[in-house]
């Protein structure tokens, strides 16, 4: 047999038969496209979801969520990354000048989808992670609630 790799694991999530097998979305051999799959994969679809209801899944953007991707994604990535933050911008739910959004899409001149896992951004990120979580008013605390002073336990 062969292996689609990531293909597969698509096919596995996206495209189910009813009996639950994996149903590839295109035939490997002649490359014909499977349409009835591709609606079930459309179901997934961020962009497609956000043009049909903006007022629902724009607010996830805007509070929840950041992504980070290189001009020079190794799976061209980025011309995804780009036509998601056209339209988060076009329905006003991505903004550089509104400071109080958590939600981000930054798009790194020259990096690929490998140097964005070098340790000077996972370094960046987990500052941010560890900013975040202190402005949240999140504090450190041993397992188990043992340093709480007020503590029965």
């Amino acid at each position: 047999g062969h292996s689609g790799q990531q293909w597969d694991s698509w096919n596995a999530i996206f495209g189910q038969a009813r009996n639950g097998e994996p149903t590839p979305l295109f035939d490997w051999k002649t490359g014909r496209i499977d349409h009835s799959v591709a609606e079930q994969w459309a179901r997934y679809d961020i962009g497609r979801l956000l043009a049909s209801a903006p007022e629902k899944y724009g607010p996830i953007f805007r509070d929840r969520i950041r992504i980070l991707v290189g001009t020079e994604d190794n799976y061209y990535l980025d011309g995804a990354v780009r036509l998601l933050r056209d339209r988060l911008e076009e329905s006003g739910y991505l903004s550089s000048e509104d400071d109080d959004a958590f939600g981000s899409i930054r798009i790194l001149e020259g990096e690929d989808h490998f140097t964005l896992q070098d340790w000077k951004w996972r370094g960046e990120i987990g500052q941010e992670i560890y900013d975040y979580i202190e402005d949240a008013g999140v504090q450190d605390r041993k397992r188990g609630g043992d340093d709480d002073e007020d503590s029965e336990n």
